[in-house]
């Protein structure tokens, strides 16, 4: 009987144009400078563990690599400007378990 109740509560409230059922937390906008910015410490600390634990740079399949990396990049800059201003950058690690990874600022 509860159930019912709640039921036909809740169908009277949303004929009558209450308020949403969901009220989702409202994010202010995110800073684009403090996120390239947490990029950039973020890849730089991920590239000196590597670089310490011997897992930096290409191994394999190093050309497939070059040439796929060539390919995205110059598709992105050829979809406008604001990517033709990133200093895209390419960071290849032998680290297990780590498949791909972008951030923000042209990090791949």
């Amino acid at each position: 009987m509860k159930l019912v109740m709640a039921v036909m509560g809740l169908l009277l409230a949303l004929r009558a144009g209450a308020a949403p059922l969901l009220d989702l937390p409202q994010y202010p906008q995110i800073d684009q400078h403090a996120l390239e910015r947490y990029a950039h410490l973020t890849v730089e600390k991920r590239e000196a563990q590597a670089r310490a634990a011997g897992e930096l740079g290409c191994l394999r399949y190093c050309e497939m690599l070059t040439r796929a990396y060539t390919r995205v990049t110059r598709a992105a800059r050829e979809q406008g400007e604001a990517a033709d201003a990133i200093r895209w950058r390419l960071i290849v690690t032998t680290t297990r378990g780590e498949a791909a990874m972008s951030l923000p600022g042209g990090y791949v």
